[in-house]
């Protein structure tokens, strides 16, 4: 054994890899379980097919889902972004009275439970005689996902040293300048993970489609839902895989490739 390896760092590592086969363990019984040839799900693995994934060609409803899923997911995550960019500017830049307040206002949707949040939207577009067609759906999951936006910006502006923007209002600039020439490239890799992140949690929102889908809004997760209602079998679980992998690859791209750590 390597002697600088101190008994606090193998129970750090061994603790840690017990908290990843806590939080990914479900995940990869899900995907584990795709490929088995028995007809229920969970059950003993019997033997390795491909047949439930072909299967999904079969099932025009759930790639009809998954064209809803993405769009409604793109339109959400557009609007959230031009919505929590300049909230994100102004929270992490200037101090302003209730500035506290407000950051707790605009990321109260990340500790709502999404339950209570469903059901409140549907309340208000109710009140206000929107109905509850694919662009409310759309408003309604950009609502959800700004936070996500903004925690994003704020992660990656905290990297970017107020003087840049201070040297270049020194030299001329205006605001619109520095905005355009200093502030947005520094912070793309924000921006395009502020995306992401948010299309993604739109792409696997369950609890606030369930109060607001029709049928000509029907996302993936609701698809799911329904067809699970019926029956649980391994097709179930490889629909379910290939989005647990979509959010893997969406995450580590987000956190390898862009460097924007979502979660400090």
């Amino acid at each position: 054994m390597n002697p600088r390896i101190s008994l606090s760092g193998i129970v750090a590592v061994v603790w840690l890899a017990l908290i990843y086969l806590y939080v990914l363990g479900p995940a990869v019984v899900v995907i584990v379980g795709s490929f088995n040839t028995a007809t229920s799900f969970p059950s003993e693995f019997k033997g390795f097919t491909l047949a439930w994934y072909a299967q999904l060609a079969e099932h025009g409803e759930f790639l009809d889902a998954l064209v809803v899923s993405v769009e409604i997911g793109a339109i959400a995550a557009l609007i959230g972004s031009v919505l929590g960019i300049p909230v994100s500017l102004a929270l992490a830049r200037y101090e302003f009275r209730f500035k506290g307040a407000i950051t707790a206002f605009v990321t109260a949707p990340l500790i709502l439970p999404q339950i209570v949040l469903g059901l409140a939207m549907l309340q208000l577009l109710t009140a206000v005689r929107v109905p509850a067609t694919f662009l409310g759906l759309a408003l309604i999951h950009a609502v959800f996902v700004m936070p996500y936006v903004i925690r994003a910006m704020l992660s990656c502006l905290a990297g970017v040293s107020v003087s840049v923007g201070e040297a270049a209002a020194s030299l001329g600039a205006n605001a619109w300048q520095r905005f355009m020439l200093i502030t947005l490239p520094l912070t793309r890799a924000g921006i395009m993970a502020g995306f992401i992140f948010a299309f993604i949690m739109s792409f696997i929102n369950l609890p606030l489609s369930l109060f607001l889908t029709t049928p000509a809004t029907t996302t993936l997760p609701i698809r799911m839902f329904a067809y699970m209602e019926s029956r649980i079998d391994p097709f179930i679980a490889a629909v379910g895989s290939l989005t647990v992998l979509a959010v893997i690859a969406g995450s580590i791209f987000i956190e390898k490739v862009l460097r924007v750590r979502l979660l400090v």
